[in-house]
């Protein structure tokens, strides 16, 4: 009895204080989500992956690359140094070995170019251009130089500068004479 009495005077006292004050209105949204069914699909352990699709130049890169064949092989003595002369030594034997196929190969490349251009062949200046660029820039990242001292050329730098400097010119004389075969390659077609 004691609950009705309370609910009674509730009641009342909400619906008095409801006439004076000001309907509100209130909104509520609510999201209600369900999970109608979770299925889960296995992956194959070798997973089929499509071959490429290579580009018109790509293929024509790979046909020269084929006919050129494998660029001029190295032939290291690093495995039997001991000492800085030892790698000093055959680093040295490896840039000397890339001229002489750098001089040869500048002479067919050349000789071509002088069918096309004639007397005005720019190959030949270009190619100077290129091997004193690359000299001074083998200069500069190893520290090796030689400078003229009353008329004599005395060598400046570090015990490593000179298997830097070859290790340098060795880099730039492989990818010179790989482009350079593909430029007799695409001459001769």
């Amino acid at each position: 009895m004691k609950h009705m009495t309370l609910l009674f005077i509730t009641s009342v006292l909400l619906l008095a204080s409801c006439r004076n004050a000001t309907p509100q209105v209130v909104i509520n949204t609510v999201e209600v989500t369900k999970i109608v069914q979770v299925t889960t699909t296995s992956i194959p352990a070798i997973t089929l992956t499509p071959s490429p699709t290579l580009s018109i130049y790509d293929e024509s890169a790979t046909r020269v690359a084929v006919a050129i064949g494998t660029p001029i092989k190295a032939t290291y003595c690093y495995e039997l140094t001991d000492t800085q002369r030892d790698l000093d030594n055959c680093s040295n034997q490896r840039r000397i070995e890339l001229e002489q196929h750098m001089s040869e190969l500048v002479q067919k490349v050349g000789e071509r170019y002088s069918l096309v251009y004639g007397e005005s062949n720019p190959f030949r200046e270009f190619q100077m251009e290129w091997e004193d660029f690359v000299r001074r820039e083998c200069e500069f990242r190893s520290g090796h130089t030689f400078t003229e001292v009353d008329g004599v050329s005395q060598y400046v730098g570090g015990s490593m500068a000179l298997t830097g400097y070859n290790e340098c010119l060795i880099g730039k004389y492989e990818d010179r004479l790989r482009e350079l075969q593909i430029q007799l390659y695409e001459l001769s077609i």
